[in-house]
């Protein structure tokens, strides 16, 4: 079951990548810097302009090297956490689904975290670093593993809040359309829309902490020079 789910985490990071990256990129400058860009297209046409298309897919090394490893322990750990709170015959209720949805937030962010460390720094490092490789390299070379895992209590907190919603949101979807009947009856359909449900709850939940998540991991990795000594003086 974990080999299947690499391989399935693998192919469906590529597809996320490709169609979802460029926005993350647009999402993370318009974090960053909301001053310079008047709103989403216009932040697409800056980077464009200045540097091409390929400017769109900064970073996405990273998460196309993690996302794989990422998808596989998020549905290992989530089968593994949705057994234990239904133990014993117990029903899968939406509450027993949160339970193991929170679980399986805190344990992704250990994968997630450092993966998001690099590729925020690739976003928003304006050619500091020749690409993902070497700035994996230069943050672990000069400041070790805890450089790598800058603001994994911010991705943590994050999780906590937008997986949970994630699979709340999934799971309440599936059982509604399936009705009395099992929820491995659903269409391919089916299940699209109650994974595009979940991922509406995800980020409207979560959208607030990801945004202080993102300006921890984009701030400076020498510990003197940040601008934010952490979550708390970013909201100051």
């Amino acid at each position: 079951m974990v080999f299947a789910d690499l391989i399935a985490g693998t192919f469906a990071g590529f597809g996320i990548c490709a169609v979802g990256h460029p926005f993350d990129t647009l999402k993370v400058l318009l974090q960053m810097q909301p001053d310079k860009y008047k709103g989403m297209m216009d932040a697409g046409r800056q980077v464009v302009s200045q540097y091409g298309v390929s400017g769109l897919y900064r970073g996405v090394a990273s998460p196309l090297i993690g996302m794989g490893i990422f998808n596989a322990v998020q549905f290992a750990v989530f089968g593994s956490a949705k057994s234990f709170t239904t133990e014993g015959g117990k029903k899968p209720t939406l509450n027993r689904i949160a339970g193991a949805a929170a679980m399986t937030g805190v344990v992704v962010a250990l994968v997630e975290s450092p993966q998001d460390m690099f590729k925020c720094q690739m976003q928003t490092s304006s050619g500091r670093y020749s690409g993902t490789y070497d700035c994996m390299r230069t943050i672990v070379r000069n400041h070790g593993v805890p450089g790598a895992l800058q603001g994994i209590k911010e991705t943590i907190a994050r999780n906590l809040v937008g997986v949970t919603a994630y699979f709340y949101f999934y799971e309440m979807a599936r059982q509604y359309m399936a009705g009395s009947k099992p929820v491995e009856s659903l269409s391919f359909l089916q299940v699209m829309l109650a994974g595009g449900l979940g991922g509406v709850g995800y980020w409207s939940l979560c959208y607030p902490l990801d945004i202080i998540k993102t300006a921890i991991q984009c701030d400076d990795i020498d510990p003197s020079k940040r601008k934010y000594k952490g979550e708390w003086r970013f909201l100051l």
